[in-house]
């Protein structure tokens, strides 16, 4: 599994990937009322790029991962995902460029902008 996905924004591809990270029925997504304001908020800001950053290691979330998911039955995982959003339109290879410093159309300051 990659450390990350790119994507090109748009609210149906945002939907399948929070059912998907989440494991939870699309149809049940689609009817929350967040997704709705991330629908709304995400086009003011002109987002063109979703970035999916895999196994995140978030202290919030281990915090709750210990008091609760860590009891259960059913297993869970420890990490979670987060997601960017950039104005910038631009692919995967583009950004693992950009990581390493050779891609000189998408510098770490267009990124900080966008």
């Amino acid at each position: 599994m990659s450390a990350f996905e790119v994507f090109p924004y748009d609210i149906e591809r945002l939907k399948a990937i929070l059912a998907d990270k989440s494991l939870s029925d699309p149809e049940q997504v689609a009817q929350k009322v967040h997704v709705q304001y991330f629908a709304e908020y995400l086009v003011a800001q002109g987002a063109s790029t979703i970035l999916v950053e895999q196994c995140y290691v978030d202290h919030d979330f281990l915090d709750d991962f210990a008091a609760y998911y860590v009891k259960c039955f059913r297993e869970y995982a420890r990490f979670c995902t987060r997601l960017h959003f950039f104005r910038n339109a631009f692919a995967a290879d583009d950004f693992r460029a950009s990581l390493i410093g050779s891609n000189p159309g998408l510098t770490v300051t267009d990124l900080q902008r966008g």
